[in-house]
């Protein structure tokens, strides 16, 4: 585990708790928390450990129409504690929501999706080789599992909402040349995501989240 936040508005609809698993194996270029890369570096909580502080609030959750987000990190390397997580959300009358990068394969995702209402997915980018790039990545493979994993939030009917961070070649700053190749700002790059959108029946939106520097410190440190 990374940590846990008891109140969100921004990460799936009504007020909600955010938990926040560790270990993450992409290297994201816009990521604003490199802390949580390491899956060595965090704590070891249960369930019950997790739900604890977010016990006084279901109230407040429930009446928003609310509940839990798994995130990371990223949550689907850890999908048997994330499943967990979401069936005790859900006995307790809450929404579960998974905030994905894509990880893994088939079989965990079978397992998984049965257990959760709203996943929030981060497309990086529609382009195969500008995803390597923002990624990190050394081929195109987590473009394929993002790719897979879309269809199969399709086939359990998940709701579905694809997050997508808008970067210019500024956005570096003093380096902003060094930005060009990750720059997703382009007429390209924002069709692509509306193609990929249109493909899935259960995705009922897009998300446009602006690149911003809040966890620059994190980078620094």
């Amino acid at each position: 585990m990374h940590s846990v936040e008891t109140f969100t508005a921004v990460d799936g609809h009504g007020v909600r708790a955010i938990v926040f698993l560790q270990g993450c194996n992409k290297r994201c270029v816009f990521c604003c928390n490199p802390d949580s890369w390491s899956p060595s570096s965090g704590k070891t909580m249960s369930v019950t450990d997790v739900f604890r502080p977010l016990l006084p609030k279901l109230g407040i959750y429930r009446k928003s129409g609310g509940g839990v987000t798994i995130s990371g990190g990223e949550p689907l390397l850890q999908p048997r504690f994330c499943k967990a997580l979401c069936l005790r959300a859900k006995a307790l009358g809450l929404t579960a929501a998974i905030d994905t990068a894509a990880a893994g394969v088939e079989r965990q995702w079978r397992d998984l999706l049965p257990a959760v209402d709203i996943a929030l997915v981060c497309v990086k980018s529609a382009d195969p080789a500008r995803h390597e790039k923002i990624t990190g990545s050394h081929d195109a493979r987590p473009h394929r599992v993002l790719l897979a994993f879309l269809d199969a939030c399709e086939e359990f009917r998940v709701t579905t909402w694809l997050r997508y961070v808008l970067m210019s070649a500024a956005s570096g700053g003093d380096e902003g040349s060094d930005f060009r190749e990750f720059a997703t700002d382009s007429d390209a790059e924002v069709m692509g995501v509306a193609r990929l959108a249109k493909r899935h029946e259960n995705v009922a939106g897009v998300e446009l989240l602006p690149y911003h520097t809040f966890g620059a410190y994190k980078w620094r440190e």
